[in-house]
């Protein structure tokens, strides 16, 4: 069976072709089912942004395993499919449909009860689909500008693509109330956050209060606390 975007006449008769008009969206939907859709065995995190994703995603993989849960991880730098930290060799901040859901597989298999993913522009865009089939428990969108506009063209055409996360999440959205994403989530209900109260800063850190309580992390720079709160 060859599944192709073009018709193959020329093929033997005992061969059967499949035409579709969106090969890489249908191999991703294949891929999730093959795999059984791992992603709801877990409450799979999807973070996506411009800057500060892999940030985001491993803060919230350490809360996660700080609260008692056991947590898998994809990012850019790293991957965790439960039997710990190892390099990213999948060569891509969100890999291919195929070897994403075998991931996902592999961490849901190994007991993880929480998987946090990096979700790149290029797997969210509908020219790519590596994420379609994939259903999110909560997502969160860090700092967004503009990157890769030579393969979006668009700006809005980048938005449009990191919006799709939220249109495959179930639970909540997470943005900031200046986010450039918010006019196009808004048809999701997305948790508005505002920034916290720093409190006092210094080379060791600093000290920001939320909820009348008062935290502290040690960094001093502004987009690492947009990354952790």
């Amino acid at each position: 069976v060859i599944v192709s975007a073009h018709e193959h006449k020329e093929l033997e008769s005992s061969v059967s072709v499949i035409t579709v008009t969106d090969v890489r969206r249908l191999f991703a939907l294949a891929s999730n089912d093959f795999f059984g859709c791992p992603s709801r065995k877990m409450k799979t995190i999807g973070i996506t942004g411009t800057d500060g994703k892999t940030s985001t995603a491993f803060f919230t993989y350490q809360l996660i395993k700080a609260m008692g849960f056991k947590a898998g991880l994809s990012t850019t730098a790293v991957i965790d499919a439960g039997d710990g930290l190892e390099t990213n060799r999948l060569h891509n901040t969100t890999p291919e449909a195929f070897d994403m859901q075998a991931l996902l597989a592999r961490a849901a298999a190994g007991g993880c009860q929480y998987f946090v993913l990096e979700a790149s522009s290029h797997a969210l865009s509908r020219e790519y689909c590596r994420l379609e089939g994939t259903v999110f428990a909560a997502a969160c969108y860090t700092k967004v500008s503009s990157e890769h506009l030579e393969f979006h063209k668009s700006l809005d055409s980048y938005y449009e693509s990191k919006a799709r996360l939220a249109s495959m999440t179930e639970g909540p959205v997470f943005s900031y109330s200046d986010s450039r994403i918010l006019p196009f989530i808004r048809q999701n209900g997305p948790v508005i956050l505002e920034r916290p109260e720093i409190i006092s800063r210094s080379r060791t850190g600093l000290k920001f209060r939320y909820e009348e309580r008062e935290y502290s992390l040690p960094y001093f720079e502004d987009f690492v606390l947009d990354n952790a709160y």
